[in-house]
């Protein structure tokens, strides 16, 4: 087991802040959820372990965003908030450019003094300690995000990823993970991850796929308009990648197509998610995969049969007309993975399949966490508060 981290908390240097107005909105791309601006910029104000943001300066605190760390990624610490890097300009690249920050050497904390579109000219490789930490702006990467092997230490919080531009065309994911694994996850050269209050919209192949990292988490983020959204499988030498270790916490899937996720080798922690009405599948355990699933929603879409129903997501607009209701599956396109279902909720005749439960492994056995009951609250907050905070200290 690894050890815990203390964390140090981190004041505001007169140098690394500026005041934040409403001047620095702009507008953003569309957003389809229900819009909660009141209720996301209290959340904001009291983060997780009784930290309070200090609005009027920016950036905004380090540890405001630690302390909402869990699961198996809650070891990044990302760039030093000390180093700030102020993202100035929209361009690909150049001084002052989001590329510039994240293929540098040095261990850059970056935060936007621009908000909009950033449309990458070709892929974006990014090295080791960083963070993009988008809170409270507006900004859309377009093009492919690339985590070489030997990529350690990443946060990427509050921020939109895309690239309809090529879609459909484009084969690329969104953010692709390469790593070498290994049956033990200390033996890996890619880890330590946190992917939160991300917006995941059309790509590409995935909308993440993780081929070879471990000790990653995936929190409050929005998937849709896709149709893949997660694969994690073998490593870049194409070797199983039993040592992977992930969590998914409080991820809104919405309409995507498959893989939310599709999980091979190693364990997946997948607790307080929403899947909403999926056309193929929702979630998958393969391979060895032991696939913890608690008290989540998989809500199929209604009825049995749709006779012009294509999938928005395909773009051929492929329909299968018989709905699927396929929730949770470990016999999809590979061999079966372990899965044990606990206080999970089947709408609409969704089918949670549960394989050899007493295989997966024990949550408590690795890290602690709260696990928020499958109520109506937790509906409405996974439908109203994933994806960037872009109203984060308002």
């Amino acid at each position: 087991m690894r050890t815990t981290m203390l964390i140090v908390l981190l004041g505001c240097s007169s140098t690394a802040t500026r005041p934040v107005t409403g001047d620095d909105q702009v507008e953003g791309q569309p957003d389809a959820r229900v819009a909660d601006a009141a209720s996301d910029a209290t959340e904001t104000v009291d983060a997780a372990g009784g930290v309070t943001e200090n609005c009027a300066a920016y950036p905004f605190k380090a540890e405001t965003l630690y302390a909402e760390r869990v699961g198996f990624g809650r070891h990044a610490t990302g760039g030093s908030w000390s180093l700030p890097y102020h993202v100035t300009t929209l361009a690909d690249s150049g001084p002052g450019s989001l590329r510039s920050a994240l293929e540098a050497t040095q261990p850059y904390w970056i935060v936007f003094d621009v908000n909009g579109l950033i449309d990458l000219a070709d892929d974006l490789r990014v090295t080791s300690n960083k963070t993009i930490d988008g809170r409270g702006r507006t900004i859309t990467i377009d093009g492919e995000i690339k985590l070489d092997p030997g990529t350690k230490n990443i946060i990427f919080s509050d921020v939109a990823f895309q690239f309809p531009s090529g879609w459909p065309t484009q084969t690329g994911d969104l953010i692709g993970i390469r790593g070498h694994g290994h049956d033990d996850p200390e033996a890996y050269d890619s880890r330590d991850m946190w992917f939160h209050h991300l917006d995941l919209g059309r790509g590409g192949d995935g909308q993440l796929d993780n081929r070879g990292a471990t000790y990653v988490t995936i929190s409050w983020s929005h998937m849709h308009s896709h149709a893949k959204s997660f694969l994690h499988t073998n490593d870049t030498d194409q070797n199983p990648s039993r040592g992977n270790r992930t969590t998914y916490h409080h991820n809104f899937f919405d309409r995507v197509t498959r893989r939310g996720p599709q999980f091979h080798w190693g364990l997946a922690d997948f607790f307080n998610n929403y899947q909403f009405q999926w056309y193929e599948f929702g979630a998958a355990s393969q391979r060895e995969a032991q696939f913890l699933s608690e008290n989540n929603f998989y809500e199929a879409r209604p009825g049995q049969f749709c006779l012009s129903c294509p999938d928005p997501n395909n773009p051929a607009g492929d329909s299968d007309y018989e709905v699927s209701k396929v929730g949770l599956t470990s016999s999809w396109d590979a061999p079966a993975g372990y899965i044990r279902s606990v206080g999970d909720v089947a709408l609409e005749g969704a089918v949670l399949q549960q394989n050899a439960p007493a295989m997966v492994f024990q949550r408590s056995a690795h890290y602690p966490a709260v696990v928020d009951p499958a109520n109506d609250a937790l509906k409405q907050a996974l439908k109203t508060k994933t994806g960037p905070r872009r109203t984060y200290c308002q």
